[in-house]
């Protein structure tokens, strides 16, 4: 018999609803090439990683990253699915080969609402990809899925049909929100007016943002320094360290304060002192 633990572990639960999800107490179950898998992602600080089992196969997987950009969640299944028989043909029915067009307006640089980072959404031959993961296939002119069925992707539009934004959900999960945003290339002279220092009461820490040549410099609180490259109007990213700073200007147009953005940092609010 299994330990009562592990049983616990992988039952999947239940929303008020009645809901069923994919999560259990600790564990997630799922399928990849049609095989059942029970297994965990993780992240902290810049590190991904991913574990799972595949018990009828009598195969684990343990991924470990030190790419805080990597999603493992993506990944993992991938890493998985080499070492696994190829689905059978009634699994592979089940999963959409081929579906509606895709409308191209889709492709393009996205923010994520929750954490400011930038998506990428690209396509090609096999369906439409955000920040070069699996593919998505639509199902309608509004909807697309993976191909397992697990995650879903929902475009929404204004009443003229202009593209405001496109909705991830995966089972047991909330949903991530994207919208849409333009590439920005400012000049020296552009940069220049983010220098300033800037301070948050509530971590007890200042950041100061310098001109490097032509560029931005962020150094923080314990020394650490690193440029930043400009993702969307107002936001950077902190080269090969993972941070998003985005600024918020005053009606004047002056740069007034910063929020920073890193794994399950989100939004601490530093405020311009000079």
């Amino acid at each position: 018999a299994r330990p009562w633990v592990s049983l616990m572990l992988e039952t999947r639960g239940a929303l008020t609803d009645g809901t069923l999800i994919a999560y259990g107490m600790g564990l997630e179950s799922g399928a990849v090439s049609g095989r059942a898998v029970i297994s965990h992602s993780g992240a902290t600080a810049g590190y991904r990683a991913y574990l799972a089992r595949a018990p009828e196969d009598d195969l684990s997987v343990a991924l470990l990253c030190n790419a805080g950009a990597l999603n493992s969640e993506d990944l993992g299944p991938e890493i998985v699915a080499l070492y696994l028989p190829p689905a059978p043909e009634a699994a592979l029915t089940t999963s959409p080969t081929s579906g509606a067009p895709i409308a191209a307006d889709l492709a393009g640089r996205f923010r994520i609402t929750r954490t400011g980072a930038l998506a990428v959404v690209t396509i090609d031959d096999a369906g439409l990809h955000f920040n070069g993961g699996p593919p998505f296939i639509a199902t309608s002119d509004d909807r697309l899925v993976n191909a397992e069925g697990t995650r879903e992707a929902i475009v929404t539009r204004d009443r003229a049909g202009a593209l405001t934004g496109i909705r991830l959900t995966r089972i047991g999960n909330s949903p991530i929100d994207l919208a849409p945003v333009a590439h920005w290339a400012p000049d020296a002279t552009a940069l220049a007016a983010f220098a300033g220092a800037y301070r948050s009461n509530d971590v007890s820490a200042d950041w100061t943002v310098t001109m490097d040549g032509a560029a931005l410099r962020a150094t923080g609180p314990a020394g650490e320094t690193f440029l930043l490259d400009p993702l969307y109007t107002d936001a950077f990213s902190a080269r090969d360290a993972y941070w998003t700073f985005v600024f918020q200007r005053d009606r004047r147009g002056r740069p007034v304060s910063v929020s920073l953005f890193k794994t399950r940092t989100r939004g601490v609010l530093f405020e311009r002192r000079a």
